[in-house]
């Protein structure tokens, strides 16, 4: 007999509900007690007790939980929650993030694959580290500018491109030039590690006679090195999903925006990979089952594809002018997919989708666990 456990926490409204899923039996007549930091269930032919400390909010026993859905194979408690502790919860600073990676790259630190740990990146080349602005910079300085919409200086038609002897960094990826990256070669439109044949970027735009190749290494296919004595030394990087969900969370909070589309760029052409609908931004999940406890800070959202989704629904959202677009990897927008995905597991037994769009969670922070 196995019995899951599922917490899923709202800071700002303090409660928390808890779901207990079962592949056998029923939780028919089941009673639930609790402690300040525990949560036990008693049922017919098993009594279970979890350790609900790494929550860091305490249960409030003031009154009993309240039974929200009782079926077969799943029975849901809603629970009072009271803060525990001070601290708040870590938040990723991109900003700080972009600013390490590049005084360490103004230092002649090394880029190397992340499969093979070969040099991909010529530190002699590049004169300039620079970062990238984030994800929605030109309506952010669109709101700071007195013209009118129409006016031509609105007109965000030409993007960042690197000139000779720069590098531009940013969370999702960098730009350079191709004759500053040194063991790649060019498969068609994509950038190959010579050793491993690994893919660690893309062509920007496609090649023209008398203009330098620009290129894209995307972050989570290199690595940065901190010392050429250790090949291990490696600055670990920001993961796609946690750099997504401080990206949404930045603009949640300057842009008042709950809708997102994640773009991805080939050769200078843009194609919408993903619908995101942000639901909740202070959520904290709590998953157990036989030992295993996991627990992290999570952003809530309704997403979908693209190809699921359909033209109409795509062209509606970019017609949209609530929808902000985020521009990621095409690597990164099948990582966020999979993700997503993924993160559906934990709601087995459980209502998964909206309409048509499906129930998922992004990773902000983990918490160690047991």
């Amino acid at each position: 007999m196995v019995i899951r456990l599922y917490v899923e926490l709202k800071k700002v409204l303090k409660k928390a509900n808890c779901f207990f899923i079962t592949d056998s039996g029923n939780f028919i007549d089941s009673k639930v007690e609790l402690t300040p930091n525990s949560i036990r269930i008693i049922r017919k032919d098993a009594e279970l007790t979890w350790n609900l400390s790494l929550l860091e909010y305490k249960l409030s026993t003031d009154q009993p939980p309240l039974k929200l859905l009782n079926g077969d194979q799943v029975l849901s408690v809603l629970v009072r929650v009271e803060e525990q502790c001070e601290r708040p919860f870590p938040v990723i600073s991109l900003t700080a993030y972009q600013t390490r990676l590049v005084d360490l790259l103004k230092e002649g630190k090394e880029v190397v694959c992340n499969f093979c740990q070969t040099t991909l990146l010529d530190s002699s080349k590049y004169e300039r580290v620079m970062p990238l602005p984030s994800s929605g910079w030109m309506e952010m300085a669109d709101s700071w500018y007195c013209h009118q919409p129409n006016c031509t200086t609105s007109d965000h038609s030409q993007t960042l491109s690197p000139k000779h002897g720069d590098l531009l960094v940013g969370v999702f990826s960098c730009l350079t030039l191709f004759s500053h990256v040194c063991n790649t070669r060019l498969d068609s439109s994509t950038l190959r590690c010579q050793h491993c044949n690994s893919t660690v970027g893309e062509l920007v735009l496609p090649f023209t006679d008398g203009l330098e190749r620009e290129v894209e290494l995307h972050n989570d296919k290199i690595s940065y090195q901190q010392s050429q004595q250790s090949e291990k030394d490696h600055l670990p990087l920001i993961s796609v999903e946690k750099s997504l969900s401080s990206t949404i969370i930045e603009q949640c909070q300057t842009m008042m925006t709950y809708k997102f589309l994640l773009e991805h760029k080939s050769c200078k052409k843009a194609s919408v990979s993903l619908l995101i609908w942000v639901l909740e931004l202070d959520t904290r999940l709590l998953f157990a089952s036989e030992g295993y406890i996991d627990c992290f800070d999570a952003i809530k959202v309704l997403f979908i594809s693209a190809t699921e989704a359909g033209p109409q629904m795509v062209a509606d959202w970019m017609a949209d002018n609530k929808v902000n677009t985020i521009v990621m990897t095409q690597s990164a927008c099948e990582q966020t997919e999979r993700i997503l995905l993924e993160s559906q597991g934990c709601l087995s037994n459980l209502p998964s989708k909206v309409n048509n769009m499906k129930v998922g969670f992004l990773r902000q922070e983990h918490l160690e666990g047991s």
